[in-house]
């Protein structure tokens, strides 16, 4: 999985490409849509990718996926834009998200927040990037 822990890198995931692009996904809990080819990908951690690229900036709608990924620890990330998928994992998955990002000093910013569209921000000035 994405949000996997970095020693389980190289993983393979099924993931439903669908003609709209953006609507592809991993599997939800109602199963693959009927439009939906299922592949084998590979899967890299997200400890992994930030490590490589070291991005201060994600914008994500990961179809589910959010809530594995973004409980992980984001060092360098100092903006986030996601779009929650409540449908997948409920209103307390949302929770469980939004208060792992709490806890790493993200804080959500109406500003840019839009219904399920959410930016949360945090400093990085004299903390450790974590």
């Amino acid at each position: 999985m994405i949000g996997a822990p970095a020693d389980e890198s190289n993983l393979e995931v099924e993931f439903g490409t669908r003609p709209a692009f953006w609507a592809s996904a991993l599997k939800g809990p109602s199963g693959w849509p009927a439009n939906a080819r299922v592949e084998w990908v590979t899967a890299w951690p997200i400890a992994t990718l930030l490590a490589e690229f070291g991005p201060t900036v994600i914008c994500c709608g990961i179809e589910g996926g959010e809530y594995d990924v973004l409980v992980q620890p984001l060092p360098g990330v100092r903006l986030l834009i996601v779009k929650f998928h409540a449908a997948a994992y409920g209103d307390k998955g949302v929770d469980r998200i939004s208060e792992a990002l709490m806890a790493q000093g993200f804080e959500p910013d109406p500003k840019g927040s839009r219904g399920s569209t959410v930016v949360f921000s945090r400093s990085l000035k004299g903390v450790g990037k974590t």
